[in-house]
């Protein structure tokens, strides 16, 4: 019988359903800069409280590429259950 237990991490099933950690980040006037995350996400909840759309890649190309998703002003994406460790974001001058 072997004592290899597996070490928890993000590729363990049952601690990956069952954790997340809160994380907050707040931006303006950012043109595709990467936000990174302390650890691997579970979900994503992305608020645009500005007056214009904000741009959300999941790489450095993909913003200029036209492949984002876009969050409409004055909205709040819904839960997007997503396994990412950072993603590109574009205000376009939102204040």
């Amino acid at each position: 019988m072997s004592l290899s237990y597996p070490r928890a991490n993000h590729n363990h099933v049952a601690e990956y359903q069952a954790s997340s950690f809160p994380w907050l980040q707040e931006l303006s006037n950012v043109n595709n800069q990467q936000v990174d995350f302390p650890r691997v996400t579970r979900f994503l909840v992305i608020s645009n409280p500005g007056n214009g759309p904000v741009k959300v890649a999941f790489s450095s190309g993909g913003i200029g590429a036209s492949q984002y998703i876009t969050i409409p002003p004055a909205s709040i994406s819904p839960r997007l259950e997503l396994k990412v460790k950072s993603i590109w974001v574009t205000t376009d001058g939102n204040k």
